[in-house]
């Protein structure tokens, strides 16, 4: 599986390389970009297609991480409650056992029960 990754990341980062020499001359052209909130104004600035790529492509990786974060942290917390939970139902299995084998011993000193007599 180990190869099979590095196979697929190899193939990708090739074909963005492919991508952006074949597509230099669009990916160099400027943009002018502005955004007026009223209290606060950027712009205009000119900024190059391909910075716009890797800003939205380095926005979905932080978004991605976000939320790949908050579903371990989720995971997590359940399988710990699991766990918690698992022990005490196997606490409560060995208890129910140890009481059933004490219900089957004889205490000291008890012969054999009548039942156990006239089956002989």
């Amino acid at each position: 599986m180990r190869y099979f990754k590095v196979i697929v990341f190899s193939v990708l980062v090739a074909l963005a390389v492919i991508f952006m020499f074949q597509n230099f001359t669009a990916l160099t052209q400027p943009l002018e970009l502005k955004l007026d909130l009223g209290v606060w104004e950027f712009g205009p600035r000119e900024f190059p297609s391909y910075v716009l790529l890797l800003l939205a492509f380095f926005v979905g990786l932080v978004v991605a991480i976000a939320v790949g974060l908050v579903e371990r942290i989720r995971l997590r917390s359940q399988l710990s409650s699991t766990r918690k939970e698992l022990e005490r139902v196997r606490s409560e299995l060995e208890g129910l056992r140890k009481l059933a084998v004490e219900e089957q011993v004889p205490a000291a000193g008890e012969g054999p029960s009548e039942d156990q007599q006239n089956a002989s």
